[in-house]
């Protein structure tokens, strides 16, 4: 009796150009941080590996 064996690789991409989406500016009149963008709204580029081996 022969068993099969299968060998998966998997690769995940999130923000793969990286473009900057940004938040709001500040809206409090008066502060620092008036009309200054602080933030980004989403993450950095991230990048995902995955092997799975079935037998």
């Amino acid at each position: 009796m022969r068993e099969d064996a299968t060998l998966t690789f998997r690769t995940e991409f999130f923000n793969v150009w990286n473009h900057a989406q940004y938040q709001n500016p500040g809206t409090a009149v008066g502060t620092s941080s008036f009309g200054v963008i602080n933030q980004s709204s989403v993450a950095p580029r991230l990048i995902q590996f995955a092997l799975k081996y079935q037998f």
